[in-house]
């Protein structure tokens, strides 16, 4: 029995042998798919790679957008702050802290620059 097998096993190999040297003759027809298949895949891959492009940009444009809308009422409130601050404290202070209003707060707000916020905030840790 086993004589039968190894003759079935070498019949199956030279039959695959055979089929590889018919493709191998033939190799025009295969590699012409071959380049198709694989010009039609690069296609599909271009596509897909400028949709991610456009979307990656989209994407930056959109975070920048976000950090503007950050920043923004955050640079206006540094600059604006004290001058409301002020005339809040022209109008209601008298309301909030009696008749005379604290005028340290007031020149505090005057005259802040980040020289002064460094002062105030190194004697808060001096304090401590």
């Amino acid at each position: 029995m086993p004589e039968k097998n190894s003759s079935k096993n070498k019949k199956d190999f030279v039959n695959k042998l055979d089929n590889d040297k018919k493709q191998i003759v033939e190799p025009d027809n295969s590699i012409k798919d071959l380049i198709e298949k694989n010009i039609k895949w690069s296609q599909v891959l271009y596509e897909q790679n400028k949709k991610i492009k456009t979307r990656l940009t989209w994407m930056s444009v959109a975070s920048w957008i976000r950090v503007f809308l950050i920043l923004i009422p955050i640079i206006f409130a540094i600059i604006y702050a004290p001058i409301f601050l002020q005339e809040f404290w022209n109008n209601y202070g008298k309301f909030l802290g009696g008749v005379n209003t604290n005028p340290q707060v007031r020149d505090v707000l005057t005259n802040l620059s980040s020289e002064n916020i460094a002062d105030i905030l190194s004697d808060l840790y001096q304090n401590k």
